[in-house]
C-alpha cells in the first residue's frame, strides 16, 4: 500500500464518527456486508473513504431531511470523493 492509498483509508473509529454510529455498529455493518473493509495482518479494519462516503449518501437518500446536512458536514470535514 502506498502513501496515497493509505491517506484514503479510515479506521473503525473514524468511520463511526463520520456516520455517527458506535464502533460496534460499524463492525456489525462490516460483518453483515453493508460496509467493506481491508483487514491488516494484525486484524485492524480499514475502510476506503470513497466507500464510506457512498454509503453515507445512500443512507441520506432514505432520509431526505438529513441528506443535505450530512453531505455538507462531510464536505466541511474534508471528506470528498476522489
Amino acid at each position: 500500500m502506498n502513501k496515497t492509498e493509505s491517506d484514503h483509508l479510515l479506521t473503525v473509529s473514524a468511520v463511526a464518527g463520520i456516520l455517527r454510529k458506535s464502533t460496534d455498529v460499524i463492525k456489525r455493518y462490516e460483518k453483515s456486508g453493508k460496509l467493506r473493509c481491508i483487514k491488516t495482518e494484525s486484524g485492524m479494519r480499514l475502510f476506503r473513504r470513497a466507500d464510506i462516503l457512498q454509503f453515507a449518501r445512500s443512507r441520506q437518500q432514505k432520509k431526505p431531511n438529513a441528506s443535505h446536512e450530512r453531505a455538507s458536514r462531510l464536505e466541511r470535514l474534508g471528506y470528498r470523493n476522489p
